[in-house]
């Protein structure tokens, strides 16, 4: 066999018949070929090889038989690549085999510097993996709204990584203070190291995390989202987070404690305790509510979800049977999809209120111990908070309203209507005031009693208050006077009233025999004409200067006080 393609050619070798193979069309490839080179015959036997092309051969075909078995291949394919030995070291070359008339050509390519570089790639890649896997617990990457887009396999928190695909990590942060809800590490805009904030692992339980990132940038600078590893250091720093913990709690019930305090407005500061409250619990709902002279009331509620059935006067009837001396633990409301805690709130051992929470149940952990001392705390703040409500409520009924008829005084009815003559002005539709004095009043006090006398304005303020709508203001202005003030009402509307206010007083006094002379009402009715620039005091005028002229016409009467021109 020749080593040296070219000298074949030209002596003119010739080549055994039935082993024909025509050498002259691949002399060129072989002169030209970089890498290995080898012609082999139908039956397995080699025409011509380079070096290379022999080094090849003895690793893919050994003997005789394999090349012949090599040299039946029908079509064309490239090998897996070959090591083999070279003068400045291994090489990777990977061998193409090609079907010609009457055998095979066998070609190698020196993949030495690719395979390299694969090699170091899949080596760099591991190590990258290697080297993530054990320094965080998983690595993800944020857009520009701050979802998540990337979670490595594994997942992180006790969350599959398909479950916090597109969530947003703010959902899953527990509210430590102020400062780090404000600068997410998963929306970083500059590098973050070992950030530590506490977290919500899958199963409800508080996870304390170190979180470091870098922000993405777009090809003009703009920030296009984040990417970073996280690490659960819960395990690894118990006591830290139980100190954490204990912090985290106690500033709970300081934020809580400061809501209660400086939200001057009842409702609004029930409203975010019970927010705060369900948050911090990690609840899907928090109630609060009240109860006084009546049933429970429900007066806070922590987003728009459906309250769930609670029997709060069972709750009240165990709370009020409980030994008060004991340690008062929240009770279990739950139902099929919720898990619920509820408690009753109290000031000086008297019941006022109670609290209740709830989350799904899916999301699997019962309460901690941590939950039933914070619920317990929260509900004792709740209790003090519930009983300044209560005398907040009291003191404003005080001074806005008639201790004997329970209606609005004149000062508060005064305010109201200013109020209301406002909207009016707004919105274009008017009302109508009725400016009311009882007739021959002061007779009945005298001959009967000021007790019988005092029967008879509380029922005219009964009258007044059934008479009225959702919007009218009802008010006891004097000893004997009244107002009503009847919204978006016309003065056939305003008579009718008035004559029924009659018929009211005309009931009375026919239950105080032998009164002379007769108890009666006159009314003034005045319509407020929104077009018009009239105050208060005018309209107030207009009515009650329709009153004396109803008193003047012969008493226990109404009179339509004439109209204000429009300027």
């Amino acid at each position: 066999m020749k080593t040296a393609i070219e000298p074949w050619i030209e002596t003119g070798v010739a080549i055994p018949s039935g082993d024909a193979l025509p050498l002259s069309p691949y002399a060129d490839l072989a002169n030209r070929w970089p890498g290995p080179f080898a012609l082999l015959a139908a039956t397995g036997r080699v025409v011509a090889a380079n070096a290379p092309g022999e080094a090849l051969l003895a690793v893919l075909a050994p003997d005789g038989a394999d090349k012949a078995e090599l040299a039946t291949r029908k079509a064309a394919c490239t090998l897996e690549p070959v090591i083999l030995p070279s003068p400045s070291g291994a090489s990777t070359v990977e061998p193409s085999l090609v079907p010609v008339s009457g055998g095979l050509l066998l070609v190698g390519r020196d993949v030495t510097l690719q395979a390299r570089i694969r090699s170091a790639l899949i080596e760099s890649r591991q190590r990258f993996k290697d080297l993530v896997d054990i320094s965080s617990d998983f690595a993800w990457e944020t857009d520009s709204s701050g979802r998540f887009v990337f979670v490595s396999p594994q997942g992180g928190l006790g969350y599959p990584a398909v479950a916090l695909l597109g969530r947003d990590p703010a959902t899953l942060a527990i509210d430590e203070d102020d400062a780090l809800l404000s600068e997410q590490p998963f929306a970083a805009r500059e590098r973050i190291e070992a950030r530590q904030m506490w977290m919500r692992r899958a199963d409800g339980a508080a996870a304390r995390v170190a979180i470091s990132a870098l922000p993405l940038l777009g090809p003009d600078g703009e920030i296009t989202g984040a990417r970073g590893l996280c690490r659960d250091i819960t395990a690894a720093d118990a006591q830290e987070t139980a100190l954490l913990e204990a912090r985290h709690h106690e500033r709970l019930l300081a934020y809580i404690a400061r809501t209660i305090r400086e939200e001057v407005e009842p409702d609004a500061m029930l409203n975010k305790a019970a927010s705060t409250l369900a948050h911090a619990l990690g609840a899907e709902l928090g109630c609060i509510w009240r109860c006084e002279k009546g049933p429970p009331r429900l007066v806070a509620q922590s987003g728009t979800m459906a309250v769930p059935p609670i029997d709060l006067p069972v709750l009240l009837q165990e709370w009020s049977k409980a030994d008060r001396n004991a340690v008062e633990e929240p009770r279990t409301c739950d139902t099929e999809s919720m898990k619920g805690l509820a408690l009753v709130t109290s000031y000086r051992r008297a019941a006022n209120g109670a609290v209740a929470i709830w989350r799904t149940r899916d999301q699997g952990t019962p309460w901690s111990k941590s939950d039933h001392a914070l619920m317990r705390e929260i509900a004792g703040h709740l209790g003090i908070a519930m009983a300044q409500i209560s005398q907040h409520d009291a003191l404003a009924a005080l001074a806005n309203t008639d201790a004997l008829t329970g209606l609005l005084n004149r000062r508060s009815f005064t305010a109201d209507l200013e109020r209301w003559l406002q909207h009016a002005r707004r919105t274009g539709r008017g009302g109508v005031l009725l400016y009311l004095d009882l007739d021959n009043f002061k007779p009945i006090n005298d001959r009967f009693g000021h007790e019988r006398g005092d029967a008879v304005l509380v029922q005219v303020a009964d009258r007044l208050r059934r008479g009225s709508r959702a919007g009218d203001l009802a008010a006891r202005v004097g000893g004997d006077e009244f107002a009503l003030w009847a919204a978006e009402t016309d003065e056939a509307g305003a008579l009718a009233k008035a004559q029924g206010l009659i018929a009211t007083v005309r009931e009375c006094a026919s239950a105080l025999e032998g009164a002379e002379p007769p108890l009666g009402i006159s009314i003034g009715i005045a319509r407020f004409d929104p077009a018009t620039a009239e105050a208060v005091d005018d309209l107030l005028a207009r009515a009650d200067a329709a009153m004396y002229r109803a008193k003047r016409g012969g008493k226990n009467r109404c009179e339509l006080a004439p109209p204000v021109r429009v300027r």
